[in-house]
């Protein structure tokens, strides 16, 4: 296998004394020259220095832009950093050249991937990424994929790793790989470390075929009987576990019962004794005694216990069975003859794989660790335990880990029987903790209030009977909101005291909210603790109370995950805005074209200030234009007339002129809206009978005026040539169609003789008709014909 690093800086070779082992040790790099160097194989590169990999780097392995190949294990030194971005990083590996990357510094992926070369000879897939502690080298995995089988281990790190928005799967299989690369991906293990992990998967946990049974120890009885004429029960047993899996003892489930017995017999024993095994008095094995000298051996499967689906019986419990007589071994008496038991020997068998590879091998695995997630989705599932070692997976706790998870997701669909618990606690201390999505929407009248204190108190249904569980549920979330605090964007709400709580934003807070606790005494579920008291209020007033409970593990899917309670307040100030009045102070007749004004009186009848009170006014259910009323004090008024122009009332018929006030916390609104129907029509005189107008003489003017509504105590006002000289007006009832309007004019003497125009008014200021006129002198004579005669 070749070995070639790109664009280095400087590359120095060290070659150890035995001349067994190459070391090739990388410094600063400059990517953005994008050459490749070749360099003589070594089997480990050391990266001192920040080396950065993207997507103008060239792979000098193939030569590709944005990948770069490692023939090599990598180890990141203390004082180095590795940094890839947008890029994909990959390493050979084969059965004589089993490499890894080490990480002892600091690490950067951002829109990274990390794989396993494909097309090798003998692919060497098991392969382990290991981040190593004490440095303090930070470690961040940023919307990344590390696709490949194997490991990712995490030992001794305080806090300084943080994965986001990744997924951790198995390789993608290429045509030219053979064998083709397992169907499993990288298992977490965390050991020692502290570490922060949002919105990603690991999927694909290892999910071998079985490999038969294993025995893990024994269950003696050394205690010798002599069975002649009475059947003699063994109850006598003492546990013997292997050292190496004492504490599979407690959580794996027994397969298999691989029984010896030693014995001898007399002369004239006639093979008819058993040994006998029952449960709940159910005989689940028989072994016939066949008298040879050799040990009576057999084995008694699990499936003759005839377990219900999400029953099983680990080592502990099956010799906690036998002490409780709930299993029952009896030595069965010959019908001639006599037994002399020596010793009874129970070998508990369970799955091989978890001999072979240890539970680790199908377990997300928290070891003495602290891990802090949001938003994760991990393959662990709710199969039988008997399963353990093949298709069930879990989060393998032990040594006083923690894991604080909100939003937890897993391999269910909520369809299917859940027959066993997803998390393996394997100690007292070590907990799991559920904390769960709390959303409060808070509106007034459909607008979100803001700046508004939303307080979650724990308020759990054995409170009474547990009086520090509150307490215990106040520093689980504190842990949580504190801790992922130092991560931007990944911690929820305060808390003070046990009170989880923080201020509304567009109406919305969102807050973490415990809901289960899992530990080993709490097994095969949880302790439920997602009772809340849900407060509303500022600092002077609570809005709204509450108490609701979240949901319970086993159920983790994404709709149990968030609960929402949308709070529509009645009240959020005293602001109570209505019209006091509402009224068209232009007079009748309404014309046709004719500007409407309108007179609006708004009351504040609330104790606070109304700030930015608008009003809006309609035209037949159309906007016309909103006003800004300002601010209006509590019990105040604001009074204002709005013109509403002419153009508004085109055609004649009916109107509906409507007034409505709002202010955002108004909460009263029944006294909002205000409105008037009026009448537009046409007034006009459609004939004019008017007298010969003499000067010094009555005139008789008869007006037929045409209206399309009757209108009361209507005002024409008839004028000469302007409005600056009127000459008669009357009231009149105007008919619904023709009204005659008779109106008398004395031609004075300031009325020059000569052409004229009468001008007839509505209202003063409403022209409906003219009529041009000729004014005459008061006499009239002519002169025919003049004749002179002398005298």
């Amino acid at each position: 296998m070749k070995k070639a690093i790109g664009a280095l800086s400087f590359v120095v070779i060290f070659l150890l004394l035995t001349g067994t082992l190459n070391l090739l040790i990388v410094g600063e790099n400059n990517p953005s020259m994008g050459v490749a160097e070749n360099q003589t194989r070594s089997d480990v590169v050391y990266i001192t220095d920040t080396y950065v990999i993207n997507q103008t780097s060239i792979d000098p392995l193939t030569g590709e832009r944005g990948k770069y190949g490692f023939d090599a294990s990598v180890v990141v030194t203390s004082t180095g950093k590795l940094v890839v971005e947008n890029a994909t990083i990959y390493i050979l590996s084969d059965v004589n050249h089993r490499y890894n990357l080490t990480v002892e510094g600091s690490l950067y992926f951002y829109n990274a991937t990390f794989t396993i070369g494909h097309g090798l000879i003998q692919p060497y897939y098991p392969f382990s990424f290991n981040i190593k502690g004490p440095g303090t080298g930070d470690i961040q995995i940023i919307k990344s994929k590390l696709l490949f089988p194997g490991w990712f281990n995490v030992t001794d790190k305080n806090g300084n790793v943080l994965i986001k928005d990744s997924i951790f799967a198995k390789m993608h299989s290429s045509p030219t790989d053979y064998p083709s690369p397992p169907g499993y991906g990288p298992r977490p293990f965390f050991y020692n470390s502290k570490a922060y992990i949002w919105s990603t998967r690991f999927l694909d946990l290892y999910t071998p075929s079985s490999s038969g049974i294993s025995g893990i120890g024994f269950l003696n009885d050394t205690t010798g009987y002599s069975v002649t004429t009475t059947d003699v029960e063994i109850n006598n047993f003492v546990k013997n576990p292997n050292p190496s899996y004492i504490n599979y003892w407690n959580f794996s489930a027994v397969k298999n019962v691989h029984v010896v017995v030693s014995y001898t017999n007399s002369t004239d024993y006639d093979r008819s004794a058993s040994f006998v095994m029952y449960y709940e008095s159910r005989e689940v094995g028989n072994l016939t005694f066949e008298g040879d000298g050799n040990p009576l051996v057999g084995d008694i499967p699990i499936e003759n216990f005839a377990l219900l689906d999400n029953e099983y019986i680990t080592p502990n419990d099956f010799y906690n069975k036998i002490q409780s007589g709930e299993i029952k071994i009896y030595i069965t008496k010959p019908n001639q003859g006599t037994l002399t038991i020596a010793s009874v020997s129970l070998e508990m068998g369970i799955e091989g794989n978890l001999v072979k590879y240890g539970v680790e091998a199908f377990s997300f695995n928290v070891i003495k660790s602290a891990l802090y997630m949001r938003d994760m989705y991990v393959d662990v599932d709710f199969q039988p335990r008997i399963n353990l070692g093949t298709t069930h997976h879990m989060f393998y706790i032990s040594q006083g880990s923690k894991l604080y998870f909100l939003n937890l997701t897993v391999n269910d669909t909520g369809n299917n029987p859940r027959y066993d618990t997803c998390f393996l606690v394997d100690d007292l201390s070590s907990e799991a903790y559920i904390l769960r999505y709390g959303v409060i929407n808070v509106y007034f009248h459909n607008h979100p209030v803001n700046g508004l204190k939303i307080s979650a108190i724990p308020y759990p249904v054995d409170i009474n009977s547990d009086l520090a569980l509150i307490a215990k549920m106040g520093t689980i979330m504190r842990d949580y909101i504190t801790s992922t605090s130092v991560i931007p964007g990944m911690s929820l709400g305060h808390i003070s005291g046990n009170q989880v709580w923080d201020i509304t934003v567009n109406g919305n807070v969102k807050l973490p909210l415990l809901s289960d606790i899992v530990n080993r005494s709490e097994e095969p579920n949880s302790k439920f603790v997602g009772i809340y008291n849900i407060t509303v209020h500022n600092e002077t007033e609570e809005f709204y109370h509450v108490t609701w409970g979240l949901n319970y593990y086993p159920w983790l899917l994404i709709e149990n995950n968030t609960l929402i309670c949308n709070v529509e307040l009645p009240k959020y100030k005293d602001i109570d805005l209505g019209i006091g009045s509402m009224m068209v102070s232009t007079p009748e007749p309404y014309m046709v074209g004719r500007e409407i004004d309108v007179k609006v009186n708004v009351t504040n009848y609330g104790t606070e200030l109304a700030e930015d009170s608008k009003i809006s006014i309609y035209i037949n259910g159309a906007l016309y234009d909103t006003f800004d009323m300002g601010n209006i004090d509590g019990g105040a008024f604001y009074e204002h007339t709005y013109a509403i122009p002419g153009a508004y009332f085109s055609t004649q018929g009916m109107y509906n002129i409507s007034v409505m006030v709002w202010q955002i916390w108004d909460y009263n609104t029944s006294n909002n809206i205000s409105f008037v129907n009026i009448k537009v029509g046409n007034v006009l005189v459609s004939t004019w009978d008017v007298s010969t107008t003499i000067r010094y003489h009555a005139s008789s003017i008869t007006l037929f005026i045409d209206s399309t509504y009757s209108w009361s105590g209507v005002n024409i006002s008839l004028y000469l040539d302007s409005q600056y000289n009127l000459i008669n007006y009357t009231s009149v009832n105007l008919n619904a169609g023709t009204t005659q309007v008779n109106m008398g004019w004395y031609i004075s003497q300031n009325v020059a003789p000569g052409p004229h125009v009468l001008l007839a008014y509505l209202d003063g200021n409403v022209l409906i008709g003219t009529y041009n006129i000729n004014v005459y002198k008061d006499v009239n004579l002519q002169v025919s014909s003049v004749e002179v005669n002398p005298s």
